[in-house]
């Protein structure tokens, strides 16, 4: 017979075990629980971030778009502006080609010392002048009788100085507006293209400094600040430390030195726009396998960076022991009339032959 009191001890201790294990399982369920519940409540902060974030760049968009067509009016307004002071300035040549006339000076040269002792007799306000006509023409009505052609040339010679006196002021006032208006749209757009070459030099220097060389790009403007079609970035780049800044040119640089500041340029230029991806080919061509290696790891760097544009670099050869990054991908393209088809393509099969040629 089985001892029923050792058997119910058994099954009640069996019981208690299963009562414990139960227990263990309804904490552990209970901790999942929180978490999960935590989890829920951080997925829900991460999106609404995401829905500001996405806001933002939405914003951000819509007041690039509302610049680029506000630098498109103002580049409308400062060529029309531009226009009507080259049709001022005109106009002044020619009034100004009418008084050497009037006066017989020859184009380009000075008043004769006849005309600017006459000048020096005269007073340099218009009315003191207006008023001095009136008072010669006084003069002149008194001798009407006795000298005919004096009156007629004294006639003549006013209403000259009242055309030549009105032309002066007028076109000197309107000359003076211009170039306010002028001075005041060149202010507009020249303060955000320094803005952006000042962006664009800093990402450009230091990425020479990374190089142990030097560069700077600016604004040339040809020595004349009104040759707005003289304008244009200026590149200087020095490769040794003996070496001052030269400006980058066709002459000056190696080809290898013209590559690798070319690169740098654009590489600054591309810091400063977003996009979803890049590619670049044959980045190392014509340099030396030091630049080569620089520039490489400078690109390394700059593409494997979290929130960038994805990089396609595409190039027949690389350096041997380059540094790459984790966040890579590698590809191999073959091409050829002796290339094996893909879909006859076997990777265990290539990789055993490859082992057997290595251990002969």
């Amino acid at each position: 017979m089985p001892d029923i009191a050792a058997e119910k001890e058994r099954i009640n201790a069996e019981v208690e075990k299963l009562n414990r294990e139960r227990v263990d399982i309804a904490v552990k369920m209970q901790t999942q629980v929180k978490k999960c519940l935590e989890l829920s409540k951080e997925r829900v902060l991460i999106g609404m971030r995401h829905s500001k974030a996405v806001m933002e760049r939405t914003n951000i968009e819509a007041e690039i778009r509302q610049a680029s067509e506000q630098l498109v009016g103002l580049e409308t307004e400062f060529d029309a502006v531009r226009d009507e002071y080259e049709l001022v300035r005109r106009k002044a040549k020619q009034q100004l080609k009418a008084a050497q006339k009037a006066t017989e000076t020859p184009e380009g040269a000075d008043l004769s010392d006849e005309y600017k002792e006459l000048f020096k007799a005269y007073p340099n306000s218009v009315q003191e002048i207006e008023d001095m006509i009136h008072s010669e023409k006084a003069k002149a009505d008194c001798n009407y009788q006795t000298n005919p052609q004096v009156i007629r040339d004294y006639e003549k010679r006013k209403k000259e100085i009242e055309e030549l006196s009105q032309i002066i002021a007028s076109h000197s006032d309107e000359i003076k507006n211009k170039d306010n208006q002028l001075e005041s749209l060149k202010e507009r757009w020249m303060t955000p293209l320094n803005e952006l070459l000042a962006k664009i030099n800093e990402k450009f220097v230091g990425f020479f400094r990374k190089l142990q060389c030097a560069g700077e790009v600016s604004l040339a403007t040809d020595q004349g600040e009104e040759n707005y079609e003289k304008y244009g970035v200026q590149i200087k780049v020095k490769f040794r430390a003996k070496d001052s800044l030269h400006v980058l040119t066709q002459f000056h640089q190696s080809g290898g030195e013209k590559s690798v500041s070319t690169i740098l340029y654009l590489m600054s230029l591309q810091e400063l726009t977003r996009c979803p991806f890049r590619v670049v080919d044959e980045i190392n061509q014509g340099m030396d396998p030091n630049n080569e290696r620089k520039v490489f790891e400078l690109m390394v760097e700059t593409s494997t960076r979290p929130n960038t544009p994805q990089h396609f670099l595409m190039s027949p050869k690389l350096l041997p022991d380059l540094h790459y990054s984790n966040r890579m991908t590698i590809l191999f393209v073959y091409n050829g009339h002796w290339m094996l088809r893909h879909d006859k393509w076997n990777t265990k099969k290539m990789i055993k032959t490859a082992s057997r040629r290595l251990d002969r």
